[in-house]
């Protein structure tokens, strides 16, 4: 082969998964699911404004359920162009194309350029893998790290025994992983039997270990600091976690539709959305060749990603939450192996069948255009600049929406608008019902955020609510922003239109921005 062609189709690779995962940042402004991508974000524009790796909660700081890495990730890029919620998208977009540009070299070093070119491919077109590139979510560049510890390994085992670098790179690598997604911390395990059985012996996978656990050290001092112990995490404090081994044969209890062990095996199987059941063959059958090869760093591929991936799996079936994102992490490792029968050095036969192997991956893939869609857009980033272009600097909003994107958007450029929450947002909701400590419990509610309507309504004292935010002499709108969410809105609008003044502004279709004054009289403000 010329030595043009693989770096050709590499680029060619690498474009195709850039224009597969571009997303507008204001598309993923939405910060959505939450309250994962809203805690990413926050929490890293907080440490770049100097307020620590924090939530704000009704002015108060509260530890985010996640470890910092990720967030980590984010502040430089965030510091290089922020434009508001979604932009942390930029570095997710680039840790997946880092990600499959090192899928593509494992497989060129341990297979020859067309397995890497395959493995490439084959991460490119995930639907999984794609459709989490268009989120700001930590498991793509989970992903992107444990494709560097494969790549490491990979290159370390051929010729054993392993070099003190690259254990410490490898070490710290996982590390690193770990920072980002705990779970990534299991990937230690299959990286030191690895390193024992092909790299030099049970001394050197100590030495690993060691490396590994000054890679992990940040974090375990980061959670001794703020949660009393370096293995306690802050999502208990956020959530109801739980494991328990019924969840493998029923319905896990957080969220889910099957029992986790046939939704992970369907998942594993190419009938979901992690790839298309031909590549699950035709990854089968790399392990096969890896199996009876005798090349250290084909084996070293197979053993690093079927151990982590049954580690992972064996979490994942006894977890309360079921998601194919889990398995993400292992998706570099995975089609690194599909690319393995592609080596020069295989049968023909076997070349042949694993290229009708991809080829019928595709055909599955052009079939189910649905796996590609992405997820419901709302635009609530987006309408909230709209409002803010409608409004005065000093109004009062009573509005859907969270403190983040309130003080970010509707608070920018000096401006003193007053939130007043209708109900709950997502945290304010689990302040209240899991009573998270915070680390500035003295700190008063700001001023600019009014209660009046967070929580239960009453449909009793609503009038006086509203009568006592006329009366500050700000103007007043209400807006019908996600106003779905709050199953007593209507009422709410039906007993503002009898007991007060409500005049339409014009603002994004769909979405209702309403002045409001007294009624026989005119708004304190024209």
């Amino acid at each position: 082969m010329k030595s043009w062609l693989p770096v050709l189709g590499a680029i060619i690779v690498l474009t195709i998964a850039a224009y597969a995962r571009w997303t507008p940042p204001s598309r993923a402004g939405d910060l959505r699911p939450r309250p994962d991508a809203l805690e990413y974000e926050s929490g890293a524009r907080n440490m770049l404004h100097g307020t620590g790796y924090y939530l704000v909660v009704e002015g108060r700081r509260y530890p985010p359920r996640y470890p910092p890495g990720f967030s980590v990730l984010l502040v430089p890029f965030l510091f290089a162009w922020d434009g508001g919620p979604g932009s942390g998208i930029i570095a997710v977009l680039a840790t997946a194309l880092i990600g499959t540009a090192l899928a593509i070299v494992t497989g060129h070093l341990v297979a020859g350029p067309l397995a890497g070119l395959v493995a490439g491919m084959l991460l490119a077109a995930s639907p999984a893998h794609v459709r989490l590139s268009r989120m700001v979510m930590s498991d793509v560049p989970s992903a992107c790290v444990v494709a560097s510890v494969g790549l490491v390994l990979a290159a370390a085992v051929r010729r054993p025994p392993i070099r003190a670098w690259a254990l410490a790179v490898t070490g710290l690598l996982i590390g690193c992983a770990t920072t980002i997604h705990v779970t990534n911390a299991l990937l230690v395990i299959p990286a030191a039997v690895v390193v024992a059985t092909l790299g030099g012996g049970p001394a050197r996978a100590a030495a690993l270990a060691s490396a590994t656990l000054v890679g992990v050290a940040p974090l375990l001092l980061y959670d001794a600091s703020r949660f009393g112990s370096p293995f306690a995490t802050g999502y208990g404090r956020w959530a109801t976690i739980s494991f328990a081994t019924s969840f493998a044969t029923a319905p896990p209890v957080g969220g889910g539709t099957e029992p986790n062990l046939s939704f992970y095996g369907r998942t594993l199987a190419g009938l979901g959305d992690l790839y298309p059941w031909p590549w699950a063959v035709l990854i089968a059958l790399g392990a096969v060749c890896a199996l009876r090869s005798k090349r250290r760093d084909e084996r070293a591929v197979v053993m690093l990603g079927a151990l982590f991936l049954a580690l992972l799996c064996g979490v994942y079936v006894t977890f309360f939450w079921q998601a194919s994102r889990f398995l993400i992490p292992a998706l570099p490792l995975l089609v690194a192996l599909a690319g393995l029968p592609f080596a020069s050095h295989r049968a023909r036969t076997t070349r042949m069948a694993a290229a009708s192997l991809v080829l019928a991956g595709l055909l599955v893939l052009a079939r189910s255009p649905a796996l590609y869609r992405q997820d419901m857009f709302l635009g609530e980033a987006d309408m909230l600049r709209e409002v803010a272009s409608k409004t005065e600097p000093d109004a009062v909003l009573v509005i859907r929406t969270n403190e983040h994107f309130f003080s970010l958007l509707l608070r920018a450029n000096g401006a003193d608008r007053v939130w007043v929450p209708l109900d709950l947002d997502e945290h304010m909701l689990a302040v209240r019902w899991f009573k998270p400590p915070p680390v500035d419990p003295s700190t008063p509610v700001p001023a600019w955020i009014d209660e009046s309507f967070a929580g239960p309504y009453a449909a009793d004292r609503a009038p006086a609510a509203m009568h006592a935010l006329l009366a500050t002499g700000r103007p007043v709108y209400v807006s019908g922003l996600l106003g779905n969410q709050v199953p007593w809105f209507r009422a709410f609008l039906q007993m503002l239109n009898l007991r007060f003044t409500t005049t339409r502004v014009a603002t994004v279709p769909g979405v209702e921005l309403y002045r409001v004054g007294e009624l026989g009289g005119r708004s304190p403000r024209p």
